[in-house]
């Protein structure tokens, strides 16, 4: 699971990895905006938070990873 917490993490993780291959994690984001960051690099937000908070986004992943 990788978890952003803004768009400008988005962002700067995607031009960090350049064309690495990187489609088995899950991507977890804090919140509306920052699942948009998401979706501009062609991917999807496979968890999102309910919240903007740290808290949520980590209810969030232990939510999906423990299905």
């Amino acid at each position: 699971v990788v978890t952003f917490t803004s768009a400008s993490t988005v962002d700067n993780f995607f031009a960090a990895i350049g064309d690495e291959p990187f489609d088995d994690a899950l991507l977890a984001s804090i919140g509306p905006m920052t699942s948009e960051a998401i979706r501009r690099q062609g991917r999807r937000a496979d968890i999102e938070a309910a919240n903007a908070s740290v808290q949520a986004l980590h209810d969030a992943v232990v939510l999906r990873v423990t299905q």
